[in-house]
């Protein structure tokens, strides 16, 4: 048994049984909510996010070429490259996909790592932050041995080579995956739903 990620359709699924994803949830519970950006904008920032998640992949494995980023691209990395730099981050998991066997979700984590001694996760945003994204992280983080252990960041990459740390206490651990819980809940009651009238 295993997890299959299918990235024409973005769906998670575990024992060819298609599995709700972290954002899924939020997004369908609405606590993270898109709805009043025009969808050509959506559009744009997904493409962007999706082109600055690879070039700091790329650049974490080694394996970057720095001529083949363009410019607007390259100003994030920049931002990314900066961070590491002042913080000392040490990356350990990287792009990784997980599951819950506990509650059956799945999502795709951006680093853990070391920060100052500690282990952290980091999600990065080339976007807006939302009070959501702590239930986001939340969810990765319990998904991983020992939660308690990560410091919880949203690294939040502004295009103009610099970036803004925003972290979620391991006090809110416990009420933030509770917050997730309830759009878990709420997704797999839609789910059933289109699953009965289909």
């Amino acid at each position: 048994m295993s997890l299959i990620f299918d990235a024409a359709t973005h769906t998670y699924s575990f024992d060819g049984r298609i599995i709700p994803s972290v954002t899924q949830c939020l997004q369908a519970a609405g606590i993270i909510d898109f709805s009043m950006i025009p969808q050509v904008v959506l559009q744009r920032a997904a493409q962007r996010g999706t082109a600055v998640h690879r070039a700091c992949e790329l650049h974490d494995l080694g394996t970057l070429d720095d001529s083949t980023v363009d410019v607007e691209v390259g100003a994030y990395l920049d931002g990314y490259k900066c961070f590491l730099r002042d913080t000392g981050f040490q990356p350990a998991r990287i792009e990784q996909r997980i599951y819950h066997a506990t509650y059956q979700y799945a999502g795709t984590l951006d680093r853990t790592g070391t920060l100052k001694g500690q282990l952290a996760l980091i999600d990065f945003k080339t976007g807006i932050m939302l009070d959501g994204h702590r239930a986001q992280l939340a969810a990765y983080t319990m998904a991983l041995p020992m939660p308690r252990r990560y410091r919880r960041f949203g690294l939040q990459l502004t295009g103009e080579g610099g970036y803004k740390i925003h972290e979620f206490p391991i006090r809110d651990l416990a009420l933030d995956f509770n917050i997730f819980l309830g759009a878990l809940a709420v997704t797999k009651q839609q789910l059933t739903k289109q699953e009965i009238s289909a």
